[in-house]
C-alpha cells in the first residue's frame, strides 16, 4: 500500500469518528427526566366546595377521578387541578403518563363541615336583663340552625374587655365530617322588660308521644300570632338512638322578626322533671316580660334544636312566638325524628297506647269560683273534662296540656273577725307537679298529694272582707292531670254562695 493511500485511510477514519461521537451509556438520558409528584399526600375537599392540588411536572400526564360521582376534576393548566366535592365519600385521582412513568394515585376524601358558623351571629337582642345562661342558650339555638345532625357541639365563654361584647369559642365535630373550631364576638343588645301579649292558641306536639320510627312527628302552621308551643316526646325503649329536630318555618316571602321565649329540656329519663322545668321557666320568664329576638329567613326554615335521644329518654319544652315585624302570614312548627343524618319528609309511625294529642287548641280556659270563709272546701280542677278541641280539625286535647286555666277566685269572709284562707295543690291520683300563679306570683309546686293537698299560700281576710285572687295554672307535659287547687278555711257550717268577680282577670302567663 502506497504512502498516499495510507494517509487517505487515516483521514477517512478521523472523519467517521467526528461524525459519530462516542455513544452514551443506556438510560443516561432518561435519568435526567423528573418523576411527577403531587403537592400533597392526600386531599380533603369540603362537600360542595372546591380545593386546588398540583402535579409537577405534568408534561404528558392526564388526570381523572376514579369515581367521578364523588369529585369533579378541572384542569387549570400548568399542573394545577381544581377539585369540587360532589358527594360524601372517598375516591382517588388517577394519573396516566405517556412518558412511561408510574404516578401514584392521590387519595381524596369529600366531607361535609360539621357546622357552618362563619364569624357567628354578630349580635343578639334580648328583652330584660341578660346573664351567661340566657346568652349561651340563644347562641346555642343560633348554632343549631347551622350544624349538621349528629355533630357534638361545645360552647365556651371567653374573657371580654368590652361589657357589650361577649366572646365565645364554639366547636363542632361529627364522625366522618370536618371539625369546626370558631371564636365569636357577640354584641349583646338589650331592651327593657315588656309585657308579652297573651297567646291566642297553643300548638301542641305530643302525638305520637312515643317515638317508634323515623319521620315527621308534627307539622302545622298558625295563622296569626302570638302563640304558645309545647312539645313532649319519648324515644321508645329498646329502639335505636334518635335525633329530635325542632324547626320553625316561615312560608312568607319576607324576613320575619319574632319575639321568642324558648325553654327545651332533656333528653332525660325523668319525663316529669323536664316537663315541669320547661313549664316553670316559661311561666317565670313570661310573667316578668323577658324575651329574645329571632330572625326567620323569607320562605325559609330555621332549626331551633337538635338533640340525641337515647331509648327511654324524653325531650320536653315550652315556647312563645310573636311576630314583631308586622308581616302578615302564618308561622309554622315542625318536629322530626331521625336515626341517621337525613331529615325525613314522611309521617312517623303512631303506636301510642294511651290518649295523647297534637294540634292547635285554645290558649286559655277562663272560669270563675267562689269560697265562703267557714263554708265547704272549694276545688278548682285543671286538666279534666271538658277537653278543648283542635280549632281546625276538631279532635280533643286530652288533659288540655299547654292550655292555661285562668280562674277569678273570689273569697268572702262574712264573719266579724279576721279569718284565714289556705290555698293548696293536690294531685288527681297520679304523679304530678305544677306551676301556679296567684295574682302574678309564680309558685313552683312540688309533687302533689291527694286529699287536702300541699299548702301553697295563706290569705288573711278581715271582717266582712271580699277579695279576688287571679289563679293561673296550665297542665304541664310529663305529669298526670287533672289536678286540683284546694281552697279551704275552718269549717263552721256556712253555706256555699256564688259571688260575682270584682274585676277583670289580669293574665301573667302569656
Amino acid at each position: 500500500m502506497s504512502k498516499n493511500l495510507f494517509v487517505l485511510l487515516l483521514v477517512l477514519l478521523f472523519q467517521i469518528c467526528e461524525a459519530e461521537p462516542e455513544a452514551k451509556p443506556a438510560g443516561a438520558e432518561a435519568a435526567k427526566a423528573v418523576q411527577p409528584k403531587w403537592s400533597t399526600d392526600g386531599m380533603v375537599v369540603p362537600l360542595g366546595e372546591s380545593r386546588t392540588v398540583s402535579l409537577k411536572p405534568n408534561t404528558g400526564v392526564s388526570i381523572q377521578a376514579a369515581d367521578p360521582s364523588v369529585v369533579d376534576v378541572e384542569d387549570l393548566g400548568n399542573g394545577q387541578y381544581r377539585l369540587t366535592g360532589k358527594s360524601w365519600a372517598r375516591t382517588s385521582l388517577v394519573a396516566t403518563s405517556n412518558g412511561g412513568f408510574q404516578v401514584p394515585e392521590l387519595p381524596v376524601s369529600v366531607k361535609p363541615w360539621s357546622a357552618r358558623w362563619g364569624e357567628g351571629p354578630g349580635s343578639l337582642t334580648f328583652w330584660g336583663p341578660v346573664d351567661d345562661k340566657r346568652v349561651s342558650r340563644a347562641l346555642d339555638r343560633w348554632l343549631s340552625a347551622r350544624t349538621m345532625i349528629g355533630a357534638d357541639v361545645s360552647l365556651e365563654k371567653l374573657e371580654s374587655k368590652d361589657d357589650g361584647v361577649w366572646n365565645y369559642r364554639a366547636r363542632a365535630s361529627a364522625q366522618g365530617a370536618i371539625q369546626v373550631d370558631a371564636k365569636m364576638a357577640i354584641r349583646v343588645l338589650q331592651q327593657p322588660k315588656q309585657a308579652l301579649r297573651p297567646a291566642e292558641v297553643v300548638v301542641l306536639s305530643n302525638h305520637p308521644e312515643r317515638i317508634v320510627s323515623d319521620g315527621v312527628l308534627f307539622e302545622r302552621q298558625v295563622d296569626g300570632a302570638p302563640f304558645r308551643f309545647m312539645w313532649h316526646h319519648r324515644n321508645q325503649p329498646g329502639d335505636p338512638d334518635r335525633y329530635l329536630v325542632l324547626q320553625l318555618t316561615n312560608p312568607v316571602n319576607a324576613e320575619r322578626k319574632v319575639r321568642l321565649l324558648w325553654f327545651g329540656y332533656g333528653p332525660s329519663p325523668d319525663e316529669i322533671h323536664v316537663g315541669h322545668t320547661a313549664a316553670l321557666d316559661y311561666a317565670v320568664a313570661g310573667a316578668v316580660g323577658l324575651g329574645e329576638e329571632l330572625v326567620l329567613p323569607a320562605n325559609g326554615t330555621r332549626t331551633m334544636a337538635i338533640r340525641r335521644v337515647k331509648p327511654g329518654q324524653t325531650m320536653s319544652g315550652m315556647a312563645y312566638l310573636d311576630d314583631v315585624s308586622n308581616v302578615s302570614g302564618p308561622l309554622g312548627v315542625r318536629v322530626l325524628a331521625t336515626s341517621n343524618l337525613e331529615l325525613p319528609d314522611f309521617p312517623a309511625t303512631t303506636k301510642d297506647p294511651g290518649r295523647t294529642a297534637s294540634g292547635i287548641f285554645p290558649a286559655s280556659i277562663e272560669t270563675d269560683a267562689s269560697h265562703i270563709v267557714g263554708g265547704p272546701y272549694t276545688y278548682l280542677e285543671f286538666g279534666g273534662q271538658p277537653y278543648e278541641s283542635d280549632v281546625e280539625q276538631g279532635h280533643p286535647s286530652y288533659g288540655n296540656f299547654g292550655t292555661v286555666y285562668r280562674t277569678r277566685l273570689v273569697m268572702s269572709n262574712p264573719n266579724s273577725e279576721s279569718r284565714e284562707v289556705r290555698v293548696g295543690f293536690a294531685s288527681g291520683g297520679g304523679a304530678a307537679r305544677g306551676v301556679l300563679a296567684l295574682d302574678g306570683e309564680i309558685y313552683d309546686l312540688p309533687m302533689g298529694v291527694t286529699g287536702e293537698g300541699l299548702p301553697v299560700k295563706t290569705y288573711q281576710l278581715g271582717p266582712g272582707e271580699t277579695r279576688q285572687v287571679d289563679v293561673e295554672l296550665f297542665p304541664q307535659a310529663g305529669s298526670n292531670y287533672p289536678v286540683r287547687v284546694v281552697v279551704r278555711s275552718d269549717y263552721d257550717r256556712r253555706a256555699e254562695e256564688k259571688i260575682p268577680a270584682l274585676r277583670p282577670l289580669r293574665p301573667s302567663i302569656p
